[in-house]
This record gives C-alpha cells, sequence and structure tokens, in this order.
C-alpha cells in the first residue's frame, strides 16, 4: 500500500513540474532533440534521404546521373559530408540564389575530396590492377581526388578530357612511331613484337579486327596477312579510352 502511495506521490510531483512552464520547456527540449536525431540519421544514412536533394531543380541532372548506377545505392552522404555549413549553403544558398548545375560544378567541385571516400570502396589492390590506373595513381593521389578523370554522378563519362594533360600533337608523333618500330623489330627477328600492343597481356591493349582474330585461331602470323610497310597508327579519329582502358 505504502509502494502505491509512494508511486503515486511520484507521478504527481512529475505531473506539476511538466506542467509548470520549465517543464513545457524541457518537454520540447526533448521532442527537439530526439527529432533532430532522427532526421540527422535519416539525412546521412538513408537512401532515401536522396530525393531531398532533388527538391532544387538545380541539382536535378546529378541526382538524374546517379539514377541505374551503383552509386546511386548509397547516401549522398557517403561522399559529400554533411555539416552545418553544408546544410547553409543549400537550404540558402540555392532557393536565394538558384544557380545552375554548371556553376554548382565549377564552385563545389574542386573542394571536394574525392580519394578516401574512393577507395573506401574501391580498394587500391583492386584498381591498381588496371594499368590505365597504375599509370595515373601518383597524379589521384598528389590532387586527393579521383573526380579528375571520373564523374563519380556519371560512371560512363570521363570527367576530363585526357588531351586537358596530353599534348596531342606529341601524342600523334608518338603513336605514328609504333608500326616502324614493329617493322625494325621484325627484322631482327622479334616475330613476337606485335603481342605488345595487340594482345590481352599488353600494357595497353589495341584491338584487332574480327579477321585478324580468326586467322590467329587457323594458325596464321600476323604477317602472313600484313606485309610491311604498315600504315602508321591514326589516333586523331579515336578516343584514347579504345586502347588506354585496361
Amino acid at each position: 500500500m505504502k509502494r502505491l502511495t509512494g508511486l503515486k506521490d511520484f507521478l504527481y510531483r512529475i505531473y506539476m513540474v511538466l506542467s509548470s512552464k520549465i517543464g513545457v520547456f524541457i518537454l520540447l527540449a526533448l521532442i527537439v532533440a530526439l527529432s533532430s536525431a532522427v532526421l540527422y540519421n535519416y539525412a546521412e544514412y538513408n537512401v532515401a534521404a536522396n530525393e531531398l536533394c532533388g527538391v532544387c531543380h538545380s541539382m536535378d541532372p546529378f541526382i538524374e546521373g546517379l539514377k541505374g548506377t551503383p552509386h546511386g545505392d548509397f547516401n549522398c552522404h557517403v561522399c559529400h559530408e554533411l555539416t552545418l555549413e553544408s546544410l547553409q549553403t543549400s537550404l540558402v544558398g540555392f532557393i536565394v540564389s538558384n544557380p545552375p548545375p554548371s556553376e554548382i560544378i565549377d564552385k563545389f567541385s574542386p573542394k571536394i575530396s574525392m580519394y578516401e571516400e574512393c577507395i573506401s570502396c574501391h580498394t587500391l589492390s583492386v584498381i591498381s590492377k588496371m594499368k590505365i590506373h597504375q599509370a595515373h595513381i601518383s597524379i589521384v593521389t598528389k590532387f586527393d581526388s579521383c573526380d579528375i578523370c571520373h564523374n563519380p554522378h556519371a560512371l560512363n563519362e570521363i570527367n576530363t578530357q585526357c588531351l586537358d594533360c596530353h599534348n596531342l600533337d606529341a601524342a600523334v608523333e608518338t603513336h605514328s612511331k609504333f608500326h616502324i618500330l614493329a617493322t625494325s623489330e621484325l627484322d631482327k627477328g622479334n616475330d613476337e613484337i606485335c603481342l605488345r600492343c595487340h594482345s590481352t597481356e599488353a600494357t595497353w591493349q589495341v584491338p584487332v579486327c574480327p579477321e585478324s582474330i580468326l586467322g590467329l585461331l587457323r594458325g596464321y602470323q600476323c604477317f602472313d596477312c600484313h606485309q610491311p610497310p604498315l600504315h602508321n597508327p591514326n589516333i586523331l579519329e579515336k578516343s584514347c579510352t579504345d586502347c588506354h582502358a585496361k
């Protein structure tokens, strides 16, 4: 009986506190704190929260670019850190200034480090197996960002053109000497010179026509059909990634 009376007295005291101005303030503070925690976790971790980024039509190209890609299965804040500054920028800056997508890229892309985020999923031991990554890994680590080349919102696109860094005239001159070198090596008895470019084990895999593959399967050597002098490789009308993609 005494326990029941004590419990009633305890509950009555709580009721009196909550009925006071201080009690109402404490209750509201608890509600705000709990709601903020729930909203934060939703925005930070839930993939469905990505739709919030698409409220501003300026962000539509970025949201649409992710759909249907592996990156679309993750919350935006896996890569884009959720901070008070970013919230202020998105809620105030986007709504008031309404910047076009191109302005968003120019303003924010140079400030986004996309190296640690990338290798947290794409481990170095795996991506380094690709020769094109081996050739560029030192540049990526220096600038601390994989989006120097890759567009994480459009995985089939390259974020920058190869010729932004590589000189076209120098590339044309270098490539035009490949068959001259191959012919001279052939004269020296190096019958495997063609495999330096035209094989799955080549440093850079230059594709060959189906007829050539069929000839190899039938036991023919390259120069059973192709006779020197060979035409110089023409790279002007090709994409660099036609050969340099593995």
